[in-house]
């Protein structure tokens, strides 16, 4: 047995030297925030530890034999809730989450940092405690999900690199997969780039039976069958987000019967970096028109524009509680 930290929270740095060394100076949450490459001796473990935060570290490679990288110092806190993760570099190493009582898990590429670096690599998960997940990463070539089922808020803002991928239907596949590994949530964030990745095949989404709250970036102006299909996959959805981005397409949501979300369940709208060009006039009409509980519509505009406004303000509406706010 290798030397046991008995702290539940600690402060340590990243430390490089030629030989296998490791310091905890006191207390604090875990924090490695040096570019330097952390030095831990595979043989150490934390029993108590239970919040982990990694900035701007390297992780040693599978050559430097005396020590762990991130998957051998996570086999040693098996009492950690907390894990956070911002920029980091793995060296081309595959990623397992096993922690059976971690709760909250943060994945963020950071500034600067390669968004393809998980391309070629495969990440498993098997965290049947975590409710909270954060994955601003690649999309890596290939996920095994075997238990994400407790999760209720997760966050995906995936990057891609196609040169990685066999053909586009394997983008499609892979995202969706992370998707469906997660289908049990109350809230779901999608980023314009995991839309696009859905884009690129074909897919058939779950029934997300427990979303109540959904934001997707470029929403309905990458395409509208894109937010049609969310939509009609989630029955108790009340508050929807959209992100407008810089795509053009039509809205296509009148063309097709009502979501069932839409006419008896949507109470909040938020639409955000709004940029009132004709589609966008169009989805808000549609939304007042056809959402029969809806409470509150609120528009973050990308430059304020008085006669836009009054035209809004001005639609008809089937909700007359429903309040229009400019932003």
């Amino acid at each position: 047995m290798g030397p046991k930290v008995r702290h539940k929270e600690l402060l340590f740095p990243a430390i490089r030297s030629t030989t296998p060394s490791f310091n905890v100076p006191g207390f604090g949450d875990v924090k490695v925030d040096s570019s330097r490459i952390l030095c831990v001796p595979k043989l150490m473990t934390f029993p108590c530890l239970k919040v982990l935060f990694f900035k701007d570290v390297s992780f040693p490679s599978t050559g430097e034999n005396y020590l762990a990288g991130l998957n051998g110092i996570l086999m040693g806190c098996p009492l950690l809730e907390e894990l956070v993760i911002i920029g980091c570099d793995w060296n081309g190493s595959g990623l397992s989450f096993c922690n059976m009582l971690l709760r909250k898990l943060t994945l963020d590429l950071g500034l600067g940092r390669i968004r393809e670096q998980l391309n070629d690599s495969s990440i498993y998960f098997n965290l049947p405690s975590l409710v909270y997940l954060k994955f601003d990463e690649a999309l890596a070539q290939g996920y095994k999900i075997e238990n994400l089922h407790s999760v209720v808020d997760a966050h995906f803002e995936m990057g891609f690199n196609e040169d990685e991928f066999g053909d586009e239907q394997d983008i499609c596949d892979t995202m969706l997969y992370l998707i469906v590994g997660v289908k049990n949530y109350e809230f779901l964030y999608l980023s314009g780039l995991c839309l696009r990745a859905l884009r690129r095949g074909y897919f058939r989404l779950p029934v997300f039976e427990n979303l109540t709250r959904l934001k997707l970036e470029d929403g309905c102006f990458i395409s509208g069958f894109l937010l049609l299909d969310f939509l009609n996959r989630s029955p108790r959805l009340e508050v929807l987000t959209l992100v407008q981005g810089d795509g053009r397409h039509d809205f296509i949501l009148g063309d097709y019967p009502v979501p069932s979300c839409v006419s008896s369940r949507l109470k909040i709208i938020n639409l955000e970096y709004f940029k009132g060009l004709r589609m966008g006039i169009v989805m808000v009409k549609y939304f007042l028109e056809n959402a029969n509980l809806l409470e509150q519509m609120v528009i973050h505009q990308s430059e304020r524009n008085t006669e836009r406004e009054i035209e809004i303000l001005n639609l008809p509406k089937a909700s007359e509680a429903c309040s229009i706010s400019f932003k």
